[in-house]
């Protein structure tokens, strides 16, 4: 393995997220789009395995009730097998922002009063499983993978739900910088 960019790959996702336990919504109406961007350092790789730390950027539109901003970073592991297939699993943590479009109720003196949403800032802890293929020979072609993380905000509404749980399901495509290293 050569320089830096060797270890690099970049990557992008589209999804839907949903507030629901892990596991018990995988795709839903109505939609509530998200975008990420990001890239995976190799910290370790073995012939077909790798241990990676991934950044990503994006942002979201839950209708009706949220749009916001996210910043994770994760620890990730990836194998890829000589038919092609990729697994991998993420757990991460990051930054969420978020304010409703329409403002929110707050308890103030005891007494529910509606105002406007200046937004919040929460913690999000995550865990993510992906399935995939690799859309060329060998192992340095970029991945198509299907993806779903389960993560916690919060807090949520503080003074009213201090913790929501959250699943978000996509498609997300991995392009290695040096080819030859994946």
């Amino acid at each position: 393995m050569g320089g830096l960019l060797d270890e690099v790959a970049l990557e992008a996702m589209v999804y839907d997220e949903a507030t629901a336990l892990p596991g018990s919504r995988v795709l839903g109406l109505p939609a509530h789009p998200g975008v990420e961007g990001g890239a995976a350092l190799a910290l370790a790789a073995g012939a077909h395995t790798r241990l990676d730390a991934r950044a990503h950027l994006g942002a979201f539109h839950h209708a009706g009730l949220a749009v916001g901003g996210t910043l994770d970073g994760g620890l990730a592991v990836e194998h890829a097998f000589t038919f092609g297939a990729v697994v991998g699993a993420e757990v991460g943590v990051g930054a969420l922002w978020s304010r409703g479009p329409d403002g929110e109720y707050v308890k103030d003196g005891g007494e529910w009063t509606f105002r406007h949403d200046a937004g919040l800032l929460a913690v999000r802890p995550s865990l993510a499983a992906e399935l995939g293929w690799r859309l060329g020979a060998g192992g340095g072609a970029p991945r198509l993978l299907f993806r779903y993380r389960a993560w916690v905000e919060a807090p949520f509404s503080p003074g009213f739900i201090p913790v929501m749980i959250h699943g978000d399901t996509g498609f997300a495509l991995r392009i290695p910088l040096a080819p030859r290293s994946w």
